[in-house]
């Protein structure tokens, strides 16, 4: 038996017994008695009302014995009395029902997974061995004292999260609920952790959580990569066409909102078939990889260079204080890419760029790609190595 369980016994059987059934039929019984007694010796002329009254407390109390019912028993427990035996038969249940939980939990802990039981404001009442393999060392400690606090184990973005499941599960406790989160601690920096829940109440018809949790940090990181690998491109890395033409979509919906203005640069490699067929793919490859370089480190966090595809590249430049403004950013594209060149190369390969600007000289985003592209194409026909803009007609 548990601690909890044997102070709960002791309560029972030591405790404030005014309340229960069976002290209370022992005191009627016993007063009768008394009453029954002290009236032999004080009133004889009444014996035969006594000996009544005792004829009645022994059938009473036969009766009782023999079919486990109790005319005062019955009118005590209505009364609203608890009897002590009915008492000893629910702890008797309870652990039980203990023994039994704690051959289910000890099979959990075979498992790879947290089991957890909580209450909704993430106070754990218990937890699986698995815990701190999964947390760390002393995750979820409170500060106050050694209770521990699922909330302290979950990172702080995602704790509005874990708000929106648990009110979830109060408007659906018939339901599952799932929720991934970073974990937070000095142990588990970079850990995924993947949550299944379900809402129950106790004996004491307390709302409870109930858990299964997995570590999930390499499906997690697996999928970044599938992800990334959908949007960027394999050899620099940077964004590719489709991730490109999805910002240039959005940055056309912010400036419609706050009339600003954004341009495309087309930027194309001159003569990098001409290095590819002489040095070798890998030589051309490293060329590429330095151009990316080049151009990602003369723009803004908020700007995007991306691969465009072969040896063309696409900046989408925002917030241009004017059209002028456009070639000023071209130059300085131009110039990094041209200066990351060394010997040979910077002798055979230059940079040819187009421009268009939005709203200026298109106002979607199929019009501004056909017009930065036909102004690359006027670059590389006016003999390469420059800037041009395709305006609007």
């Amino acid at each position: 038996m548990s601690n909890t369980q044997a102070l709960s016994s002791h309560k029972v059987l030591l405790g404030s017994r005014i309340g229960y059934i069976e002290p209370a039929v022992r005191l009627v019984v016993g007063f009768f008695l008394l009453v029954i007694t002290a009236g032999f010796f004080l009133f004889p002329k009444l014996n035969s009302l006594w000996l009544g009254l005792s004829i009645f407390v022994f059938i009473g109390l036969i009766g009782s014995g023999l079919t486990q019912f109790c005319i005062m028993a019955w009118t005590l427990r209505h009364m609203g009395f608890r009897s002590e035996w009915d008492e000893l038969k629910k702890l008797e249940r309870a652990h039980t029902e203990e023994k039994t939980r704690a051959g289910f939990l000890d099979t959990l802990n075979l498992l790879n997974e947290v089991i957890v039981e909580m209450s909704t404001d993430g106070e754990l009442t218990w937890t699986s061995d698995k815990w701190s393999e999964l947390f760390g060392k002393d995750a979820g400690i409170t500060p106050s004292g050694g209770s521990l606090n699922f909330r302290r184990c979950v990172s702080g973005e995602y704790l509005e999260k874990f708000d929106q499941m648990v009110d979830f599960l109060r408007n659906n406790p018939e339901k599952q609920s799932n929720i991934n989160f970073l974990v937070c601690g000095n142990d588990t920096d970079g850990r995924w952790v993947e949550g299944n829940f379900t809402l129950s109440r106790d004996v004491e018809n307390r709302e409870r959580l109930r858990g299964v949790l997995r570590d999930i940090t390499k499906s997690h990181e697996e999928q970044l990569a599938i992800a990334h690998k959908a949007t960027h491109d394999g050899l620099t890395g940077l964004p590719n066409r489709a991730l490109l033409e999805n910002r240039i979509k959005q940055e056309i919906g912010r400036a419609r909102r706050t009339t600003k203005k954004f341009a495309l640069f087309f930027i194309d490699l001159d003569k990098f078939k001409q290095v590819n067929d002489t040095a070798g793919h890998h030589v051309g490859d490293e060329v590429l990889k330095h151009v990316a370089a080049a151009l990602s480190s003369c723009l803004r966090p908020s700007d995007t260079i991306a691969r465009w595809g072969g040896d063309e590249f696409v900046a989408l430049v925002l917030d241009l204080e004017d059209t002028a403004s456009a070639s000023s950013v071209a130059e300085t594209l131009h110039d990094s890419a041209q200066n990351k060149l060394k010997g040979t190369l910077a002798e055979t390969i230059t940079f040819s760029i187009g421009v268009a600007v939005y709203p200026d000289d298109a106002d979607s985003i199929g019009d501004l790609i056909i017009k930065a592209d036909h102004a690359l194409y006027s670059a590389k026909s006016n003999g390469r190595n420059n800037i041009q803009r395709n305006q609007a007609s």
